[in-house]
């Protein structure tokens, strides 16, 4: 995640809620106000300008409802007097931060990771799995759900960062298995029709971002691009191998999350990879995928400096963002690690079921 690895302070935990407190107090009908007036000010704090990249020491920051209104040197006068002052003396300030790529897994109580979204700073979230495949027969943690969850933060009724966007379930190729019996093909869509059928069902269902899985074949993938560009809706995920990240930026593709795809376009196995790995997704007669073993091993061992720097060159020409979430590639480097299993911050993550 973009986020994940940075830690705000508590600080930031005390704006989140402060704001979501004095916003109510201003909007309070009839209140009278003085002029000059403001919710809250926090004194004596060091402000983290990611603009700029400095930090602004000895700062005052005033918010009235949910705007900060100034921020002026701590030792200046200023004409703000806020109802609520926090001393902010040897804390830091930051803007809300944005966790591009979130997993809530509703219908369980998301109340734990909302609270740690918080406390960590994030003050919203692209929910990267937020519909059910309702036709194949789900009952739990569709859009309704998490649409309903979003309209309870966004009222203050739950405390928790705002689902700015919302992903559907990952969309498979037919190469990943067969589908049970009576679900619709589409949901594995093996045709470009199939695919554009599937688009156009996740566009009414309400989702923001359809989401996509590394089987989807060429040609599906292609046709469901161009069916999401005239329905107005985002494709991002994981880039399939047929496409490779520049043919997805070319496209249109909105994210590429996660940073594994992009390590095959800066190593020589890179090309060869994505051949045997897209004829297996096109379902090609005696093809397969390559093995973990083979797949990570040669792709590290192949990495050319040169080609990853013009192939990051030519994607930054794009209109394609990059989510790499490098905390699930060290989970997969280091999961038989001892120190790493034995993290005190696993105490935070809820048990498997």
């Amino acid at each position: 995640m973009f986020t994940r690895l940075l830690r705000a302070t508590a600080l930031a935990l005390c704006l989140a809620a402060a704001q979501f407190s004095s916003a109510q107090t201003a909007s309070a009908p009839g209140s009278a106000r003085r002029p000059g007036s403001v919710d809250l000010a926090i004194t004596n704090v060091t402000v983290v300008d990611p603009q700029t990249r400095q930090r602004l020491a000895g700062r005052s920051v005033f918010i009235d409802g949910d705007r900060i209104v100034a921020v002026r040197s701590a030792t200046g006068s200023s004409r703000y007097a806020a109802q609520r002052v926090v001393d902010g003396t040897g804390q830091f300030l930051v803007p809300g931060l944005m966790d591009m790529h979130a997993h809530l897994f509703l219908p369980e109580d998301p109340k734990t990771s909302l609270n740690l979204l918080l406390a960590n700073g994030v003050t919203s979230i692209r929910e990267m799995s937020g519909d059910c495949w309702a036709v194949a027969g789900a009952k739990e943690g569709c859009i309704d759900e998490y649409r309903k969850l979003q309209r309870a933060i966004r009222a203050g009724a739950v405390p928790g960062p705002d689902l700015v966007r919302l992903a559907g379930t990952m969309v498979m190729g037919p190469a990943q298995g067969p589908l049970p019996k009576g679900v619709p093909p589409m949901l594995t869509p093996g045709t470009p029709e199939q695919g554009r059928q599937l688009v156009r069902h996740l566009k009414g269902r309400g989702i923001d971002i359809i989401k996509t899985h590394d089987t989807i074949p060429a040609a599906v993938f292609a046709a469901m691009m161009d069916e999401a560009r005239r329905r107005g809706i985002e494709v991002s995920g994981h880039i399939p191998f047929g496409a490779g990240s520049l043919g997805a930026a070319k496209l249109g593709y909105g994210t590429i999350e996660h940073a594994r795809d992009l390590l095959y376009d800066c190593s020589r196995y890179g090309q060869e990879f994505r051949r045997a790995s897209g004829d297996f997704a096109d379902q090609r007669p005696g093809s397969d995928r390559p093995s973990n073993v083979v797949r990570l091993s040669r792709t590290v061992d192949e990495f050319d400096s040169a080609l990853c720097a013009g192939f990051l060159s030519r994607l930054a020409r794009t209109s394609t963002y990059y989510t790499p979430t490098h905390v699930t590639r060290e989970m997969e480097a280091r999961a038989a690690d001892p120190a790493y299993r034995a993290d005190p911050n696993r105490r935070y993550i809820a048990p498997a079921r």
